[in-house]
């Protein structure tokens, strides 16, 4: 008969054993999913609708962790009163995807937080709205709140979050001369702008047995988009320097006045990955940040050329490598890739007629595009790449991961 403390002994030394030998591989996988609203979100799912695309392309690569970038935490009355809901929208998804028994870290971005709403008290709903430039969000963009918001749906327990939006640019950096800037409409920036135009996500998370720090972040566009005074380019590079000191310790901006934020120690493990919105080949400030925390962490996979694909089926005319999945020290990467940025593209010509036995084939799809001097030509495609370009712009990056002992 085993007394108390043997049954006690027994237990602990199973309990040992099992996390040694659970110490297996886990898999995450991160998707840009363009513009994923309410409308879409709540809307009857059929074969055309945009979220049927994104499950057949989620489908390909079975995952631990799900990273998602614009969603719309939908909040009642955004962008009408059609939409009654509050914080559903990645539950919904959630469901969608038949991953009932996950956890879920969802809350709403910055962007949008300052939209104008329309004469009849509604907001602009779509991007390509005639007003809905007027009325966008000319410090954190987006037409309505909460547009661009970040989730993350995870099998593994969840310990706790920290989430930073109300962190001021000039309280991150107060050396940074917001005067040189200009917001779209040509107006001076507040005084009061937040650093992160989404927000900043450090969600802990129990694997194998050990604290992993889940951060999702989602930075503000290098980008222009016709504004020669934009502030896209350095709020970027400082959202990654904040991402750079958090994690690691340190930047290329003195941080010694940031007593109140507590940031990760040496010995923290930890995973980053999210839309960084600057291409690592670039010559954008944010890119020799991002090129410095590469650095100091370990790259999902061997660059792949780009993540980012925005031409439509027409001949790619930009592609950007800018969603990326880097861990620290005591995380393994096993294997990592892009799901379906592969096209095999097979150009059907502007005026004959498509091929009918291209069509038939299970693995091809016939798409078409608007050629020169407003021509239709068509091309043959592979049917992965076909649906993730009906899900969205960006190509989903997955990672296989495995927990090991610090050095």
């Amino acid at each position: 008969m085993i007394n108390f403390i043997s049954l006690i002994l027994l237990l602990t030394i199973s309990i040992n054993t099992f996390a040694q030998a659970s110490n297996k591989p886990f898999t995450i996988l991160h998707y840009n999913i363009k513009e994923l609203d309410s409308q879409k979100v709540q809307s009857t799912l059929n074969e055309n609708s945009p979220l049927n695309f994104v499950k057949k392309v989620i489908n390909k690569v079975p995952f631990d962790i799900l990273s998602l970038n614009e969603i719309q935490y939908d909040l009642p009355n955004v962008p009408n009163p059609k939409f009654q809901s509050k914080g559903t929208n990645l539950k919904r998804i959630k469901k969608i995807l038949n991953l009932t028994s996950f956890q879920t870290s969802f809350y709403p971005a910055n962007t949008g937080l300052n939209a104008k709403k329309k004469e009849d008290g509604t907001y602009a709903s779509s991007p390509t709205d005639s007003e809905a430039r007027k009325l966008a969000d000319p410090v954190n963009f987006g037409i309505f709140p909460a547009q661009y918001s970040t989730g993350a749906i995870f099998k593994f327990q969840k310990i706790g979050e920290k989430i930073i939006n109300k962190l001021t640019w000039k309280t991150f950096n107060p050396k940074r001369d917001l005067s040189t800037f200009k917001d779209g409409n040509g107006n001076p920036l507040p005084k009061s702008m937040p650093l992160f135009d989404k927000n900043f996500s450090d969600i802990t998370l129990l694997i194998d047995n050990k604290i992993v720090h889940l951060i999702l972040l989602h930075t503000v566009p290098a980008f222009h988009f016709g504004n020669p005074a934009t502030p896209n380019y350095i709020r970027n590079a400082d959202q990654l320097r904040f991402l750079e000191w958090y994690t690691t310790g340190a930047t290329d901006t003195d941080t010694t006045h940031l007593k109140s934020i507590r940031t990760l120690k040496s010995n923290e493990r930890f995973i980053i990955v999210g839309d960084l919105n600057t291409d690592i080949t670039s010559d954008n400030p944010g890119a020799n940040v991002l090129r410095n925390l590469i650095k100091k962490t370990n790259l999902w996979t061997k660059f792949p050329k780009f993540t980012n694909e925005s031409s439509g089926f027409a001949p790619p005319s930009l592609q950007l490598l800018l969603d990326y999945i880097l861990v620290s020290k005591g995380i393994e990467v096993i294997a990592g890739g892009t799901i379906a940025s592969s096209p095999n593209r097979l150009e059907l010509g502007c005026t004959k007629p498509s091929s009918a036995n291209i069509n038939q084939l299970p693995e091809k799809v016939i798409v078409s595009y608007q050629g020169k001097n407003g021509t239709k030509c068509e091309v043959s495609v592979n049917r992965t790449y076909y649906e993730a370009k009906k899900a969205s712009d960006h190509f989903p990056i997955w990672a296989s991961l495995k927990i090991i002992e610090m050095e």
